[in-house]
């Protein structure tokens, strides 16, 4: 007796990049897109070594039918891959790491005195970006005298080296704010 069997070819493996930067600040994000590499329409991504299963769809003008997109906004290990219409599974695609770097806590401002102001967080930045009435002061420290009256304000910044770009990567706390009014005696 004769049994026949059929080895079905598995489907091309699909390629993905990222639109932007794989490292951010938080708060921010990247575009990844996998270029499907058959026509059967079904698509999936691996995430941190977990697959989620999807349909392509178009993405936009700058785009084709055949591409997909994924927004991440974590720090994820992702790769892609493509089911064809007999249900078998490509191999995974190349692996794009993406990293969320932390923003600085918030930062707030403590008056010490008539002319002393201190930035004060949770968790201490790497530097302080000092302003005076919207201006940039050269003190980047945590304690600053202010011998002017006005409305002063602070944020942390964090800056972090970046593999892929010769420009570090900065991240910012929000900013907070002091109105300064000094009484000469």
């Amino acid at each position: 007796e004769n049994i026949s069997v059929i080895v079905n070819p598995l489907p091309a493996t699909p390629q993905i990049l990222a639109l932007t930067d794989t490292v951010f600040c938080e708060g921010g994000s990247v575009k990844l897109v996998l270029t499907k590499s058959d026509k059967s329409g079904k698509f999936g991504w691996s995430r941190n070594f977990n697959r989620e299963l999807g349909n392509f769809k178009d993405i936009g003008s700058t785009n084709t039918s055949d591409t997909t997109s994924l927004k991440v906004s974590g720090t994820e290990l992702v790769r892609g891959f493509v089911t064809d219409n007999k249900d078998c599974n490509s191999m995974l695609s190349n692996a794009i790491q993406v990293v969320k770097k932390d923003n600085p806590k918030v930062v707030n401002i403590v008056q010490k005195g008539t002319y002393t102001l201190v930035a004060r967080a949770d968790k201490p930045a790497e530097e302080y970006v000092w302003k005076l009435n919207g201006k940039v002061l050269a003190i980047k420290d945590t304690v600053i005298r202010a011998n002017e009256d006005g409305k002063y304000s602070v944020l942390g910044k964090n800056t972090y080296k970046v593999k892929s770009s010769s420009t570090p990567l900065n991240c910012l706390s929000t900013e907070s704010s002091l109105d300064l009014v000094t009484y000469d005696d």
